[in-house]
């Protein structure tokens, strides 16, 4: 996982300057501006990221396999990861925070 994980690693906190890797529950989690976005899960052959689906808009690549608040980007081991899904639904969960950001 750990090969695996570290250009996964790279692409996430390069993608915006507010996304920090954090770790807790024994689990790698992602936050944008403080604030909960995706953590990071290994399973099987496949590492995912799972992301509060609650306000993010639909996406082919995000799935929810029977979770009832959580969808995931599924990326198989030693297969090229879909930046540009990846990209779209980082800016989608970030910009869902910062609306709620601005809410409050």
């Amino acid at each position: 996982c750990f090969n695996f994980s570290l250009p996964h690693s790279e692409s996430l906190t390069s993608f915006n300057k507010n996304i920090a890797e954090t770790f807790k529950y024994m689990t790698i989690f992602y936050e944008y501006k403080g604030k909960g976005l995706c953590y990071l899960h290994q399973k099987d052959d496949y590492v995912y990221l799972g992301f509060t689906s609650v306000g993010l808009k639909p996406h082919p690549k995000l799935v929810s396999e029977g979770r009832k608040v959580i969808k995931v980007f599924k990326c198989f081991i030693n297969k090229d990861i879909d930046l540009k899904s990846l990209n779209a639904i980082l800016k989608n969960a970030c910009e869902v925070i910062d609306k709620k950001l601005k809410a409050n």
